[in-house]
């Protein structure tokens, strides 16, 4: 059984080495841009005005951006599936739970990485304590939940072989992160009648599906400079985004059991 696990782990990582290695220039190249106008924008907001709020806003931003990112390799797998590619793979004892969890490595854990590598490596460069802080403590767990909701979602649909309802969920989920997360939250801090319900209903869903633009939005509104405290009592009655945040990686849990099960039974 433990000889199993291991040829199974083994074949996990060099089945990764070969997915990862057919974009990963293409892949490198736009991370690495990415993070250097990351960490540009950080720069010139801690010369500017020292904080916080501004680093979290950017961060939402990138956050969006890699949403995009990580199609580079779903859809590299949702063509292998829609091609029958893979049978090639299946073949050479690669097993479908197998398969699945290389596609994880390759769409959220990998990108999440380097998200987050050069960004902790710049805080221990400039400023070792920002590594020790409350805000950066919790940005790793925050992130690692964020990237395995959009991770779980891609992986379900790139393991029926739908490329182009990937590329238009990736979309839609970069502008759930960037865009539509915050003017819900907002809504609901000042919004009245329709726009309220609306608001308060897209928090709730966007929250699960864009958990860490949830936690940010959350606790700038929650906690702002006065004047600028929430107008709707109704505000301070959506969930926290610890709450949030577990209700993501549960449904991000619920989504790889039903890609594993259908994977599974599905005739490649």
């Amino acid at each position: 059984m433990r000889r199993s696990h291991v040829a199974g782990v083994k074949r996990i990582y060099v089945f990764s080495n070969i997915v990862i290695s057919k974009r990963l220039l293409a892949f490198l190249v736009v991370a690495s841009l990415l993070n250097l106008g990351l960490i540009y924008m950080i720069l010139l907001s801690k010369l500017s005005s020292p904080g916080t709020s501004q680093e979290s806003i950017f961060f939402v931003f990138v956050v969006g951006l890699y949403r995009v990112l990580m199609l580079n390799y779903a859809t590299t797998i949702a063509r292998e599936v829609k091609s029958s590619e893979i049978q090639l793979y299946l073949a050479h004892t690669l097993r479908r739970l197998e398969y699945v969890a290389t596609a994880l490595i390759a769409i959220g854990l990998l990108p999440l990485i380097t998200q987050l590598a050069p960004y902790l490596a710049f805080l221990g460069v400039i400023e070792p304590s920002l590594l020790l802080r409350g805000e950066t403590l919790s940005l790793v767990p925050l992130l690692l939940v964020d990237f395995t909701i959009c991770a779980s979602i891609y992986t379900l649909v790139a393991s029926r072989g739908r490329d182009t309802l990937l590329v238009i969920i990736g979309v839609v989920m970069a502008l759930l992160s960037i865009l539509i997360t915050l003017l819900s939250i907002f809504m609901v801090a000042y919004g009245s009648g329709i726009l309220l319900t609306i608001g308060y209903l897209g928090s709730l869903i966007t929250g699960i599906l864009a958990p860490y633009t949830y936690s940010v939005a959350y606790n700038l509104y929650a906690h702002p400079p006065y004047p600028y405290q929430p107008q709707n009592p109704d505000f301070y009655t959506l969930p926290s985004p610890t709450t949030m945040s577990i209700i993501s990686l549960t449904t991000s849990i619920f989504v790889l059991v039903a890609t594993i099960l259908w994977f599974k039974r599905r005739d490649v």
